[in-house]
């Protein structure tokens, strides 16, 4: 049997890699003004673009995935393109 999920954690990881993604900040500064490692952040956005992939595949779609005309900023858009969490700026 798998572990059961967190809700509560899910969506604070969802919500910091949003806020990630609508700064102009590289992950090092943003991690570091929030006293988290980067490699956090990048295991968890990992972790939900793969939630994410495999609820679409499944027919469903995930209510924190959205897609929209708001870009990250420009300043770190090559560095963040292939997340498929969409920020909602």
């Amino acid at each position: 049997m798998g572990r059961q999920r967190d809700g509560a954690k899910e969506l604070y990881w969802r919500e910091l890699i949003r806020k990630w993604e609508c700064s102009a900040l590289s992950t090092g500064e943003f991690c570091w003004q929030r006293e988290i490692a980067q490699h956090q952040l990048h295991a968890w956005r990992r972790t939900l673009e793969r939630r994410d992939a495999e609820a679409q595949a499944g027919g469903a779609r995930h209510s924190s995935h959205r897609s929209g005309s708001v870009k990250p900023s420009a300043t770190n858009l090559a560095q963040r393109k292939s997340s498929g969490i969409t920020p909602i700026c």
